[in-house]
């Protein structure tokens, strides 16, 4: 935690330092082991197993469904047809069959015992930080599902909430941590029961209001 602040890694990147000692501390045959480390594993499950991929390789998988496809492969019922994967996430045959096969090209896929499994429990951009074209496009696609979902989905399947707020600017970047912490710390909670169903979660905080040269802040 130290080397990180340091360093000033952001949150994403600590974390991915702190998951890489952990994880070689549990695979060494050590009689003592760090406990402080051992302790972050036991409460980051998903960090595990961790995939850092890079900004090309995110390009070619960007759209959403792949990453739906990924979890598809936790249910009971998954099936790794075309048909059947396009009927259950509302995609064309097409594409269902041209993502598997990015995803198994790719190594996130991979068949154990005759069922295509996820490879890793956690995907991740080397440079979370870093915007560019396929990231913003997934952000619209994503905010385009959540919009679909208030008109087609009952309440009790869904839960969304909005507020609106004067704040301090200078505290986003604590507010940023926080969200990736509440992010981490749901997921593993959601994810800690029987999968079922397949979900997004989207969370953002953006302004409002325009700036004083008459453009939208972005």
């Amino acid at each position: 935690m130290r080397l990180g602040l340091h360093l000033r890694l952001s949150s994403a990147a600590t974390k991915r330092l702190l998951n890489s000692v952990a994880v070689l501390q549990s695979e060494r045959k050590l009689k003592r082991r760090d406990p402080k480390v051992m302790e972050f594993l036991t409460k980051n499950p998903r960090f595990k197993n961790p995939r850092v991929i890079d900004i090309e390789l995110f390009q070619i998988i960007s759209d959403w469904y792949h990453a739906a496809i990924l979890e598809l492969s936790f249910l009971e019922e998954f099936c790794a047809d075309p048909d059947w994967i396009a009927k259950q996430i509302g995609i064309s045959k097409l594409d269902a069959k041209l993502a598997l096969a990015r995803l198994l090209e790719a190594g996130l896929l991979k068949e154990i015992e005759g069922r295509l499994v996820k490879t890793n429990d956690h995907i991740e951009l080397d440079d979370p930080d870093r915007t560019s074209k396929a990231r913003r496009a997934k952000q619209k696609q994503i905010r385009m599902k959540a919009v679909e979902s208030i008109d087609k989905d009952p309440v009790e399947k869904r839960y969304m909430t909005t507020i609106s707020m004067a704040i301090d600017p200078d505290l986003l970047p604590e507010a940023r941590r926080r969200i990736d912490e509440f992010n981490d710390s749901l997921s593993a909670f959601l994810e800690s029961g029987k999968r079922k169903q397949v979900y997004a979660m989207e969370i953002g905080i953006f302004p409002l209001q325009i700036d004083s040269h008459g453009k939208e802040k972005k």
